[in-house]
């Protein structure tokens, strides 16, 4: 029998509630083993919604790598927060699933880019984009270059974006 792969979440807000836990749970062979966010209200509604155990539901990051025996790291907090968590998973052992944007500035994406590659785990960014036909045409225009840095932008009607979103010093 396949071992069972071990995933815990650092942050658990809409698109780890909504679209990352079901979608994980309904797979063989992968459980939610435990959860970490900043709100205390959130972290309550989500694990009770999930059925993970008190005991397994955190406010601290690196207190739940700390404590729990995981093989996956969902980070889905905003890119402003990261700072050490995903370092800490990678240095674990742990593979690693990033929302995007992984980060807002350099240093620490290459900081995490480092830890990943030091541990040798796998390590993803989620961008379902990669998939549209404009994305197609960037790569196959930058297919014979060398890419230092790559940066896009997404025009939004105004008001559609909440919170941290709105602010471009948060959301890059």
């Amino acid at each position: 029998m396949a071992k069972e792969i071990k995933v815990g979440f650092y942050g658990t807000g809409g698109i780890a509630s909504h679209t990352h836990i079901p979608i994980l749970q309904d797979l063989p062979g992968v459980k939610i083993t435990a959860i970490c966010d900043v709100s205390e209200e959130t972290l309550q509604e989500v694990g009770d919604a999930h059925a993970i155990a008190p005991e397994h539901r955190y406010r601290d990051g690196i207190e739940m790598l700390e404590k729990e025996d995981l093989d996956v790291l969902f980070s889905c907090v905003p890119a402003f927060v990261r700072t050490d968590v995903e370092t800490a998973a990678a240095e674990r052992g742990l593979h690693l699933f990033s929302e995007k944007p992984q980060a807002i500035d350099l240093e620490t994406a290459l900081r995490i880019d480092r830890a990943v590659k030091d541990a040798g785990v796998i390590s993803t960014v989620g961008f379902r984009e990669r998939h549209r036909p404009m994305f197609h045409r960037i790569r196959e225009f930058l297919s014979d270059k060398e890419i230092v840095h790559a940066q896009t932008s997404l025009s939004r009607p105004r008001g559609t974006t909440k919170g941290w979103l709105k602010n471009e010093d948060q959301s890059g």
